[in-house]
């Protein structure tokens, strides 16, 4: 299973951190590309900041962390649109 964490692109303080989101999709994902996710009840752009595989299930995963996986519904860029400068801003 792989997981990825993205930064919703919303200006609201509270969002300033990553939120994991399991991928599912046959594109080829990298750090740095826009993801389309969904985030209460609506589908936001997001940046994705980090990829991580897991050898839990989702279910498993769910159960231990009592967190619930959305799925990323799209990969908008084909190459990263952050490199590493942008990253450290």
């Amino acid at each position: 299973m792989i997981l990825v964490d993205v930064l919703i692109e919303r200006k609201v303080n509270a969002l300033s951190r990553p939120f994991t989101y399991l991928y599912l999709l046959k594109k080829k994902i990298n750090i740095g590309v826009r993801v389309v996710v969904p985030f209460n009840k609506t589908n936001l752009v997001g940046y994705v900041i980090n990829i991580k595989k897991e050898q839990r299930n989702k279910e498993e995963y769910e159960k231990e962390s009592d967190f619930i996986l959305n799925e990323i519904k799209d990969v908008i860029d084909e190459i990263p649109i952050l490199n590493n400068e942008l990253f450290l801003l």
